[in-house]
């Protein structure tokens, strides 16, 4: 007596279809999950360095005098890793934060956003700093960070302008409160600040 054979039935193409979506969709989430982890990575980075400029422009203020701190202002970058020694007649003497050893050399223009030392005494020039508007509420920021964008001259990581990643930013005041600018991923203690800068 024969035995009979199982049919063996092949996948349709709607079925083999289905699949490929299904595939597609968790890669989908997949990436932009990553993507979101990699900029609170880089969120949480920004934050500590302005939070050790807060700290080096305090113990630079308390060993130099006022009104050299307070020219102590402007953007941190690999020049200031150059070996020209503590003076405040230096240029660029936000770099004196580095060349006075209160913050480490490192490679500062790797990273994927820009960090300045801001000028606690007159925030006039903060927002032009900074590249946005100061919050309300900010107690004479002392530092700020701000998320590169790509173009002309941008070293580093940078996300193309059109990014939902591409308009956040920090500020820390004097008092160590830190503020949320536009998309920056808040922390627990952060104030989030809208509407994003422009």
């Amino acid at each position: 007596m024969a035995r009979p054979r199982a049919s063996r039935r092949a996948f349709t193409i709607l079925e083999l279809l289905v699949v490929v979506f299904l595939i597609a969709l968790l890669a989908i989430l997949a990436v932009t999950q990553f993507l979101k982890s990699s900029e609170v990575a880089r969120a949480d980075q920004a934050i500590n360095f302005i939070q050790q400029i807060a700290a080096a422009q305090h113990m630079y203020t308390l060993s130099q005098s006022q009104a050299a701190a307070n020219a102590a202002i402007g953007q941190i970058t690999n020049t200031c890793n150059d070996n020209l020694g503590c003076s405040t007649s230096n240029t660029n003497p936000q770099c004196n934060l580095v060349r006075c050893s209160f913050l480490s050399k490192r490679d500062w223009d790797q990273f994927g956003y820009a960090v300045f030392a801001l000028n606690p005494s007159d925030s006039s020039l903060d927002a032009a700093t900074c590249g946005f508007p100061m919050p309300a509420g900010a107690n004479n920021p002392v530092a700020c960070a701000k998320r590169k964008t790509c173009g002309a001259g941008v070293t580093g990581s940078c996300v193309p302008s059109g990014s939902r990643f591409a308009t956040w930013g920090y500020v820390i005041d004097s008092t160590g409160q830190l503020f949320a600018i536009g998309g920056a991923v808040a922390e627990e203690n952060a104030t989030v600040v809208s509407p994003p800068p422009h």
